[in-house]
C-alpha cells in the first residue's frame, strides 16, 4: 500500500459503479468492512449512511492517514481533525474538481 493523494483517487474512483442496490449483502461494502473493523455489527446492516465509512475504507486500501479516521460519522473526522489542529481554511471559489472538504 502506497500512501498518496493519486492513490486515494484512484482507489475512490475504481468504485465508481458501485451500487448498494445491486450488492447482495446486507448493507454496503463499506459498512461491513467497518463493522468488520469495529466489531459493531450496525454498521453492517441496510440503512445506514455509509459516506465516512467510504471514505474509511478508501483510505484504508491507500494506507492514508487521516484524523478521525477510520469513522462513521462526518462530525467525528470534523472534530478530530479540528483538535488535531489539521484543518485547513480554503475559499470553496478556489477548490478543484478533484478536492474535498469536510465542514
Amino acid at each position: 500500500m502506497a500512501n498518496s493523494a493519486a492513490d486515494v483517487i484512484r482507489i475512490a474512483a475504481a468504485e465508481v459503479g458501485y451500487s448498494r442496490w445491486s450488492d447482495p449483502e446486507q448493507g454496503t461494502k463499506y459498512g461491513r468492512w467497518y463493522a468488520e473493523k469495529t466489531g459493531s455489527g450496525y454498521y453492517g446492516t441496510n440503512g445506514v449512511p455509509y459516506c465516512a465509512m467510504f471514505v474509511s475504507w478508501v483510505m484504508a486500501q491507500a494506507g492514508a492517514r487521516c484524523e478521525g479516521i477510520p469513522g462513521a460519522y462526518c462530525p467525528w473526522i470534523l472534530n478530530a481533525g479540528r483538535k488535531a489542529g489539521k484543518l485547513v481554511s480554503v475559499s470553496y471559489t478556489h477548490l478543484r474538481a478533484h478536492e474535498t472538504v469536510l465542514d
